[in-house]
This record gives C-alpha cells, structure tokens and sequence, in this order.
C-alpha cells in the first residue's frame, strides 16, 4: 500500500524505538485497515513528495530530441537521441537476474516504452544470476529526475549549436514542473 501523508510525528516509545504517527487524505477511515496490519512486521518507507513531471517537460524533451536528429549529418531518429539520453542521464538500476530467466525478463522491461532498456553487465556473484543494467524510461521520472535528464539534451543541443530555450525559459518550466 502507497499513500501521501503530512504532519508526521515522531514521538519516544517505551521500547527504546519510536512511534510514528501521520495523516493521510489518501484513504478513508476503513475499520478492516484499522486492524489488517496488528501484530504483522511491516516494511515502512518514507521519501519527501515529488512532483510527477509535466507534459511541458516531456513536450520539450521530444522537441530537442528532434532538433537534434535533424542536424545536418545526424542519420538518427529522434527515439535513437532520447534512448542515449536516458543512458547518459536518465534512471538506472542494477540488478542479479535469474540467468535462466532472463530473456523472459529483458523482453518484459524493454517492452514498458521507448525508454526501457537494459544492458547486460555479466555474471553475478549469486550463482546462477546475471548483473543487468535497466535504464528506467522518463514516464516514471520525478520532477528533480525529469530536470536532470532535459538538463542533459540541451547540454548536448547546445554543444550542437542548436537554439534551446533560454535559462530563464527554461528555470519557468522547472518552476512548472513542481506544481
């Protein structure tokens, strides 16, 4: 189960530990969730909310991704600059994969979208698993991830020559994108 929460509290438990209480808008009150979790251990994670990405963001990610394939002498589609983009900037992870697997799996996660690729790195020390590389496609990004990747294409736009917009332009979409 993911919710949003606020107004966290962390108070002493006779225990030694801690207590931590929040509130959240994202359930109503159910009395079967009162009690689903007594006496259960749980795996509890708490990150600071972000923002999902915009469409501007994506918008603008595509626009520079086509400038940059249309330079003159570029013989590349535009899906071929976003993909070097997510590996040069974009989400990774490595992960052991069950080696017998792991066509299964990579065909799996490549098939998720344009940004969904993997490299395979070699043999893990688990036996019998592979260390495989996964590029996460920018429809799961973050604001703060989706800034970072767009940073990047218009480092490589400039580099180019290419026009991008300007840094102020460009400060009022990151702006946009939190909202």
């Amino acid at each position: 189960m993911k919710l949003v929460a606020e107004n966290m509290l962390v108070e002493p438990a006779l225990s030694g530990g801690a207590i931590v209480r929040f509130e959240t808008l994202d359930l109503k009150y159910s009395p079967e969730l009162l009690h689903k979790y007594e006496g259960k251990k749980i795996n509890v994670e708490i990150k600071e909310k972000r923002g999902g990405r915009s469409l501007d963001a994506n918008a603008y990610c595509w626009v520079l991704c086509d400038k940059i394939a249309s330079t003159k002498g570029l013989m590349v589609k535009k899906t071929e600059i976003y993909k070097q983009a997510i590996r040069d900037y974009g989400v990774t992870t490595i992960l052991p994969v069950e080696t017998d697997r792991l066509p299964l799996i990579l065909r799996s996660w490549d098939g998720q979208g344009i940004g969904n690729t993997h490299d395979i790195l070699g043999p893990s020390k688990i036996d019998g698993y592979t260390n495989v590389r996964l590029y996460v496609g920018s429809s799961q990004y973050d604001t703060y991830e989706m800034s970072v990747l767009i940073d990047g294409i218009v480092a490589d736009a400039q580099e180019l020559g290419i026009d991008t917009a300007t840094p102020d332009e460009i400060a009022r979409l990151k702006a946009a994108w939190g909202e």
